[in-house]
């Protein structure tokens, strides 16, 4: 989940439901660019969750 969408509450929800979350924060990405978080989730076979308002 990226920066903007890591509430603690949606991420209990997700991995009390089975889903393998792994947070920006998590993986050392806070602050980083949307091309580096990407880069990540590409090498990690992951998708990235995002909230803009």
């Amino acid at each position: 989940m990226d920066e903007d969408s890591q509430a603690k509450r949606l991420v209990n929800l997700l991995r009390d439901t089975g889903h393998d979350v792994v947070t920006a924060n998590e993986a050392n990405l806070m602050g980083q660019s949307d091309a580096n978080v990407l880069d990540y989730a590409r090498q990690e076979k992951r998708v990235v969750m995002a909230h803009y308002l």
